[in-house]
């Protein structure tokens, strides 16, 4: 009856009130700032919204760096939780305690399907050296070209992040400071595999152009991969959806991949994979002979990372 019902939406509104109030006073911050603090500007609150209506969590710290760059905002945050975080223009970039989840799924899932043998990598982004610690585990690659429009990313990396520092002293990494558009466009050098791991806004829009996949397209190996980071499933299913489309007028072979990231919005995050014809015969038993130290990918991981939701199979 009605009087029943106001009691209910009565519930409802001092529930949500007092969950509120709880979330806005357990913390220095307003909640609805995610990058500082309105009273002290070395203190932060990372918020990000998780599954579930009002299911909030946040962990507070101190900001250990903040660089303006010539193209981007660059923040290195410290977080008893996560570890230091690495923020660009406000959007998480990666926390110490779970970044090889990223970029193990977005190298080693690429690297199964290439042929082992003198793989000649590009990077475009991936300035913070994940991807490239990544790749340095395969003897089998001989040369890796990082293409960063930024050097300061480098820069605050090596001097935050001691897991990836040493990536750049190794002899097989080659680092250019250009735009990765410009460059592809350029180069007359062919890759067996190309990860563009970069952002999605700001100085990224070069890397969001139908020309620019086309000339990575031209500088692939016949055989030849390009993988690159996409988007939640969860937050931004449309944006995900329109772009397979735009990829399928391009390649043959569009194949989008999954990986469970923690400290990501929503915890799901998509990668897509990109050639003309791949070599779906992954000789399993050659890739565990190199013994690499991983922590998230292995050959289970591998295959269900293609298996999708249902809503996003509906999507797709």
């Amino acid at each position: 009856n009605l009087l029943t019902m106001k009691k209910t939406v009565l519930i409802l509104i001092a529930a949500l009130t007092f969950r509120l109030l709880f979330i806005y006073f357990d913390t220095d911050c307003n909640y609805m700032d995610t990058s500082e603090c309105f009273n002290n500007p070395n203190e932060y609150s990372v918020v990000m919204p998780y599954i579930g209506f009002g299911n909030i969590f946040h962990h507070s710290g101190v900001i250990l760096e903040h660089v303006v760059s010539e193209f981007q905002d660059i923040k290195v945050y410290s977080s008893k939780f996560w570890g230091k975080l690495l923020v660009i223009d406000g959007d998480l970039m990666f926390t110490e305690r779970d970044e090889y989840i990223y970029h193990e799924i977005i190298v080693h899932v690429p690297m199964k399907y290439t042929n082992g043998n003198g793989v000649n990598v590009l990077i475009i982004g991936g300035g913070d050296g994940g991807a490239a610690r990544e790749l340095l585990k395969y003897s089998s690659i001989k040369k890796i070209t990082l293409v960063d429009i930024d050097k300061e990313v480098i820069q605050v990396t090596q001097k935050h992040f001691p897991l990836l520092k040493p990536t750049f002293n190794n002899t097989r990494l080659n680092i250019v400071i250009d735009d990765g558009a410009r460059f592809i466009k350029r180069t007359t050098e062919k890759y067996d595999l190309i990860i563009v791991d970069s952002t999605d806004f700001g100085q990224s829009y070069t890397l969001m152009q139908d020309q620019f996949y086309l000339n990575c397209k031209l500088k692939l190996e016949k055989g030849g991969i390009l993988v690159r980071n996409i988007d939640s499933p969860m937050m931004s299913l449309n944006s995900i959806r329109r772009g397979k489309k735009i990829f399928e007028k391009l390649f043959s072979k569009v194949k989008i991949f999954n990986a469970y990231i923690p400290s990501y919005v929503s915890g799901e995050y998509s990668f897509v994979l990109l050639a003309d014809t791949i070599n779906e015969n992954i000789n399993w038993e050659k890739w565990q002979l190199m013994e690499m130290e991983l922590q998230y990918y292995n050959k289970d991981i591998h295959y269900s990372s293609f298996i999708h939701p249902k809503y996003v199979q509906k999507a797709l």
